[in-house]
């Protein structure tokens, strides 16, 4: 979900002050909301793509009522660990089992500057 504060930064890195005049404000904030709304969107790739080389990222899971979980996980192979995907599996980030087999996933964001 992408927040006000988010197409606020996002008017204010590509257009500078120029977008402030209140009817022009408008559109913009909603043409760059959708903008935002479909690089979120586009971010997420089949799991077929995903790194497996033990680093962490957003695998998108389903639950049994068919609704959608987001989750930090990492790929796990090892034998001794029967999963869904038989010895190979995925594991969220408090080491537990993913109880379905995840359909997408993406990079995790940079974190926050802090000044």
């Amino acid at each position: 979900m992408i927040t006000d504060k988010q197409v606020e930064a996002a008017l204010n890195t590509f257009m500078g002050s120029m977008w402030r005049s209140d009817w022009f404000a408008k559109i913009c904030r909603r043409d760059m909301r959708a903008a935002l709304e479909a690089a979120e969107r586009a971010a997420w790739e089949p799991i077929e793509t995903a790194q497996r080389d033990g680093r962490a990222c957003h695998v998108m899971l389903w639950d049994s009522k068919a609704e959608v979980l987001q989750t930090i996980a990492r790929w796990r192979a090892d034998h001794r660990l029967p999963g869904p995907l038989g010895p190979f599996t995925w594991l969220t980030m408090d080491g537990a089992l993913a109880e379905t087999v995840p359909s997408h996933w993406r990079h995790l964001p940079e974190g926050p500057v802090i000044s």
